[in-house]
């Protein structure tokens, strides 16, 4: 990722509401692109706990506690990062919406989520806002199988606490992964409901 240099005489302020997953990402990888003297970042959050959501359904069944899935917010923000813990009385900053004027950037609102299915096994969704869950595996052709319980996607699920505390948070790029839902290895039907 490039560093982008100050412009002359003037430092941006990047203020990001909200210090979860999203918001935690997106400071970080902007600290990565922005020389401290080109940006200033500040992450607005109303606690200061950030709770591995993903870990809460093995809290029920005694196979993990609440505490060791929760972390304090500031220490997933990159050095250079600013932490304000305060409440959002409201955002002024969403006038393009109001005014029927596109977004800036978008987000497919891809997605996906373990079920723990008992005995060792988990079942692995992933969709988005156009695409209803579909068997077939992810990231690709060759991965975790989708919509079928399996062990590997129970360990797949284990496994992926460390990516999201090491790798995803502190914004590292993740080969083979994206933001967009990726269309390889879905199983998509000849004619989808509603489409033919």
């Amino acid at each position: 990722m490039p560093v982008l240099p100050a412009e002359i005489g003037r430092m941006k302020r990047i203020v990001i509401l909200g210090g979860g997953t999203g918001g935690t990402l997106l400071a970080n990888r902007l600290r990565r692109a922005y020389r401290p003297e080109a940006a200033e970042i500040v992450v607005v959050d109303r606690d200061d706990a950030h709770v591995y959501q993903p870990g809460l359904l093995f809290v029920p069944f005694g196979l993990a506690e609440t505490r060791r899935l929760t972390r304090p917010r500031w220490r997933q923000l990159r050095s250079g990062i600013t932490y304000c813990q305060t409440n959002i009385d409201h955002v002024d900053n969403v006038r393009r919406f109001l005014a029927g004027e596109p977004l800036a950037a978008s987000f497919d609102g891809h997605t996906n989520c373990f079920i723990e299915t008992g005995r060792g096994r988990a079942l692995l969704i992933d969709f988005n806002y156009d695409t209803e869950p579909l068997t077939g595996h992810y990231p690709g052709p060759i991965g975790l199988p989708l919509l079928r319980p399996s062990r590997l996607n129970h360990l797949g699920k284990l496994a992926f606490q460390q990516l999201y505390w090491h790798g995803l948070l502190p914004g590292h790029d993740i080969p083979g992964i994206s933001p967009a839902m990726p269309a390889r290895g879905k199983n998509r039907p000849a004619n989808p409901v509603g489409h033919g």
